[in-house]
């Protein structure tokens, strides 16, 4: 496919996606050349560096305490915690080393929007996977006299492989340190918000800071520059701002003993938020005896059906996603990659067509009975023969991963949208 053809592909993209419930982060601010690399590893200290449920990064700071930012884990708009669950540790191509449940969360601010010198947060997780891990220490650092500061940015970028592996800009600058924050030049884009900006500091990969916002100047994102300047930066939290509570954290939640009190300091309690938020116990179902009652149970899937018909057009926009793809692998000499991808689109069409059969049946009143959590049979099968291809794809030499990048994000995109259209009213 050649470069006019390319662009015309990513800009219809982008333009059709408006109608199929796209809804991921845009980019934040790149800053020349993208230096932005793909993490394969899984070794210290990328091992430590995983995903939280709402799609933002977050580092193991303790056998079982992560580090990310307070924004990810508490809504200021609503005033309450992120319905979150869970934390996966080194995921690449959405497979993880490890993974835990959310417990409980000290964090900086409830208003880390407006108080940004204070948007980090230290969460206590279910599992003790630090150790395993090689869970990352924590060290606060003088800046002033050695600006420009070399550091690394590690993030889930929702524009690399569709947010599924991490991605690293290596060599980048701490530029200013100004009112408890620090203005850098990595590459990022949303979902990189809590990773962790490290240093090689007394003989160890240790966590200086965490990337938290943008400054854009009032420009709509993506926002790509020629160079840095502060008024086009990205903003971190340096770690003197959280690291006395994670020191504290480390010798007393981290070792099973009595929690401490922090000053200044909001904690937030997600089994009681999950208790919260369960269903009222309902009543047995009746048997089905009256006309009234299989109205109502049809009024119910209606809207079922009708959400599945919008399914459509999503379809056809992942089968530009998967033509893309094939071609870029055609016109590169791939075959196997290109062979990969068509078994990957006939799995995504024999799905979607178990969709469509429901839609046809369902429609006709012929699924009364039907319980809606078996539509997702097929959406789960599409999944994981999604992620074995990301997989696959992720074997393949990097500068083919970097052609076939945009294809692979829309084609996660749409398929994220199955699930929003269907199954989250």
């Amino acid at each position: 496919m050649g470069n006019v053809n390319r662009r015309l592909f990513i800009l219809l993209t982008i333009a059709s996606m408006v109608g199929c419930g796209k809804t991921s982060s845009g980019t934040k601010n790149i800053f020349g050349r993208d230096d932005r690399e793909w993490v394969l590893s899984n070794e210290h200290p990328y091992s430590a560096i995983g995903k939280l449920g709402a799609g933002c990064t977050g580092t193991l700071v303790g056998r079982r305490l992560m580090l990310t930012a307070a924004h990810c884990v508490f809504d200021s708009a609503l005033q309450r915690p992120r319905d979150l669950t869970t934390f996966s540790a080194n995921l690449v191509n959405g497979k993880s080393a490890a993974d835990a449940t959310l417990v409980r969360a000290w964090i900086g601010s409830v208003q880390p929007e407006q108080n940004r010198s204070s948007d980090w947060a230290i969460v206590e997780l279910s599992q003790d996977i630090g150790v395993a891990q090689k869970f990352l220490d924590v060290q606060s650092v003088s800046f002033a006299n050695s600006l420009p500061y070399l550091v690394n940015l590690v993030g889930y970028n929702a524009d690399i492989n569709g947010g599924i592996t991490a991605s690293v800009h290596r060599g980048c600058h701490v530029r200013v340190e100004s009112e408890g924050r620090l203005l850098h030049d990595c590459d990022s884009t949303g979902g990189v918000s809590g990773g962790p900006l490290f240093s090689y500091v007394a003989n160890d990969w240790r966590i200086v800071g965490i990337s938290v916002s943008e400054f854009r100047n009032g420009q709509t994102p993506p926002v790509r520059r020629d160079n840095w300047t502060a008024d086009y930066t990205n903003i971190a939290v340096p770690a003197s701002a959280f690291v006395d509570a994670q020191r504290q954290l480390l010798a007393t939640v981290d070792q099973g003993k009595a929690v401490p009190v922090l000053t200044g300091v909001v904690v937030i309690d997600f089994k009681t938020i999950a208790e919260a938020n369960q269903p009222a116990p309902q009543p047995a179902p009746q048997p089905m005896t009256t006309v009234m009652y299989q109205a109502s149970q049809m009024d119910s899937l209606a809207g079922i059906w009708t959400r599945l018909s919008a399914v459509q057009d999503c379809h056809v926009l992942l089968n530009q996603d998967i033509a893309f793809l094939r071609n870029e692998a055609v016109a590169d000499g791939f075959a196997d990659v290109a062979n990969a991808t068509d078994a990957f689109q006939q799995v995504v069409n024999t799905q979607i067509q178990a969709w469509n059969l429901y839609v046809q049946y369902g429609s006709n009143g012929l699924l009364q009975n039907l319980d809606p959590m078996s539509l997702y049979t097929p959406y789960s099968q599409l999944k994981v023969s999604q992620v074995n291809y990301n997989h696959y794809l992720g074997q393949q030499p990097t500068w083919l991963r970097s052609r076939l990048e945009v294809g692979v994000t829309n084609m996660t995109t749409h398929i994220q949208s199955f699930e929003r259209l269907v199954f989250i009213r």
